[in-house]
Order: structure tokens, then C-alpha cells, then sequence
């Protein structure tokens, strides 16, 4: 097992996408640790859904070397969190933005190459492992490769020039926090939204995209950001999955959104919509190097975020 005392105590550490998800999440991690946070995001401050007043928050573009050199400066680890990215329905429609994430993680190498950062976290996405295993059409997403030429990119900073790297390949993370409209919303928020807007306009009936048996991994942004700071402080320099073993089909996703909302809804199957790519559980176990597990099953994690997407959509009426 790893343990977070192969690093030093008290770290500067910056974060980089801590306007999104996972970084403001993983921001309070760090902060309740007793680490003094940079927090850069591309959104103005104020627009964050997360904002810590304990962390140093600043708007930067890291896509530019200024932004970065300027986000690094200081620093003694990085986590670069930050991407063009969504769920699949962004995903598929935005291949081009999603390859120019590449110019961030580009960036913040090579400012911290030159800086003297001693530990650098990038993180992927466990669709490059999942396409490993499909044919040459799984390839023609953007972002898989952006994340295959980011995740090298990483291997020679480390065997080239001596730069301490690790690599997350995360998988279907979400939590409060997220965004609730728009191509961007990931399929827990979405379903959750969908039956609240059923749930008030008194019908029972709500859409499905695919089938329904699609295989998932859904992982809280809670255990996410945990899972992020042991591989930190691990000496495991290869790809590691972040990501639950608990294994659901899209259906039994939908079953768990009924049960913290409390109604059995008619799903309409809607065959034409991305279907994402799909997974094989068999060659998902998380790694035993990292001595990490997640403490959040889906029903726990799928309830509060049904409860804070509900508050969300009253505020927003």
C-alpha cells in the first residue's frame, strides 16, 4: 500500500481546472490536508460552482505559455485537471476542441520542467484503456487522442528530463457541483434532471440514451479526488484507473435515479443517441499499488446529487 508520506507534508500545490468538477472538489481535499492550494481556472472566479477562500483562486488560460508559466510559478506539484470536455454528447460533437487540451498539459510541463516542480499529475481517461480494446473507429474521438499523446508526453517528460509524473485515467466521475444544462451535462445530472422535470410536470415517462445496457463505472467526485491525491503520493509512474468497481448498466443507473427520487418512470429508449464507448469489467480492477478504494456506492452518491440538482433547478425557477 502507498502511503501519502512519500511526499512532503506541507505542499504548494496548484490545480489547475479547479472552476470544474473534479478540481473543486479535489481543492477542499487538499485544503482540509493543511496544503496551502493554488486554484486556476479558465471562468472567471466568480462563475465557479466551487470557490475556496482558503485557496488562492485566479482566472488563468493555460492553453497559453504565460498562463501557465504564471499558474506554475511557486508551485511544488501540479494536478492538471483542465480540458475542453463533457459528456459524450460534447465529446462526439467537439472533437477539435477537445485535441487543443492538448496545448494545456503541453504547457504546464514545460513550465514546470523549467520551474523545478517535483511532481506532476496528469489526468486521462480510462477511454483510452476501453479503446484499446475496440476497432480503429473508437480512435476517431478528439479527446482519446488528446489523452494518448498527453499520457506519452507525460512517460518522457519523466525518462527524459527527470520530472516526477503520474497519470489518472478517471472514469464517469461525477457529484454536486456539476453543470446542470447544456452539452456539456454528464449522464447522472442529466438523468436526475430529467426526472425532476417529469416528477413536475406529472408524467412518468423520461428518455434514455441507447438501449440501456450500456456498462458503466460511476465515481463520486469525493472518492475522485482521493483516489487523485494517493496516486500522487505513490511511486506508481504507469497509467492507474481511478474509477469505482462497482458495475452498473445505464438501466440500473436509471433504477437508482427512481429510488432517490421516488418514482417508477416509462423509459423511452432513444436508439439514435451516442451510446459512448463501451467497457469490459473484466480489465477494470483497481490497481492494489494505490491502497485506495472508493467509499460512496452509486445509490448513496446518485441520492445527494438527485437532492442538490433539486435545490439547483428551485433556484434556477
Amino acid at each position: 500500500m502507498c502511503s501519502p508520506l512519500n511526499v512532503v507534508l506541507m505542499s504548494h500545490i496548484l490545480v489547475a481546472g479547479a472552476s470544474g468538477l473534479i478540481g473543486g472538489h479535489l481543492v477542499k481535499r487538499l485544503l482540509r490536508d493543511g496544503h496551502r492550494v493554488r486554484a486556476v481556472g479558465r471562468r472567471p472566479v466568480g462563475q465557479w460552482p466551487q470557490r475556496h477562500p482558503d485557496a488562492e483562486n485566479i482566472q488563468l488560460d493555460l492553453s497559453e505559455k504565460a498562463g501557465a508559466r504564471r499558474a506554475v510559478e511557486g508551485v511544488e506539484q501540479v494536478y492538471n485537471l483542465a480540458a475542453d470536455i463533457g459528456g459524450v454528447n460534447f465529446i462526439e460533437k467537439n472533437k477539435a476542441l477537445c485535441m487543443l487540451s492538448v496545448l494545456v498539459n503541453t504547457h504546464l510541463l514545460m513550465a514546470s520542467r523549467g520551474l523545478g516542480v517535483k511532481r506532476y499529475l496528469y489526468t486521462s481517461s480510462f477511454a483510452v484503456a476501453a479503446a484499446d480494446s475496440r476497432p480503429a473507429s473508437a480512435l476517431e474521438d478528439g479527446h482519446i487522442w488528446e489523452k494518448l499523446f498527453s499520457e506519452r508526453l507525460c512517460r518522457h517528460f519523466r525518462e527524459d528530463f527527470g520530472l516526477e509524473t503520474r497519470v489518472a485515467r478517471l472514469q464517469n466521475v461525477y457529484g454536486t457541483h456539476d453543470r446542470i444544462r447544456g452539452e456539456r451535462v454528464r449522464a447522472p445530472v442529466a438523468l436526475s434532471v430529467k426526472a425532476i422535470e417529469a416528477k413536475r410536470r406529472g408524467s412518468n415517462r423520461i428518455e434514455i440514451w441507447g438501449d440501456g445496457t450500456q456498462v458503466r463505472s460511476f465515481l463520486s467526485a469525493e472518492d475522485c479526488a482521493d483516489g487523485l491525491a494517493m496516486l500522487m503520493a505513490s511511486g506508481i509512474t504507469d497509467p492507474v484507473r481511478v474509477g469505482s468497481n462497482e458495475f452498473v448498466s445505464v438501466n440500473q443507473l436509471v433504477d437508482a435515479v427512481e429510488r432517490a427520487a421516488g418514482v417508477k418512470f416509462e423509459r423511452a429508449y432513444n436508439l439514435q443517441a451516442p451510446r459512448g464507448i463501451e467497457r469490459k469489467p473484466d480489465a477494470m480492477a483497481i490497481d492494489p499499488r494505490l491502497g485506495w478504494q472508493p467509499r460512496i456506492s452509486l445509490q448513496e452518491g446518485i441520492g445527494r446529487l438527485y437532492s442538490w440538482v433539486e435545490r439547483e433547478l428551485i433556484r434556477e425557477a
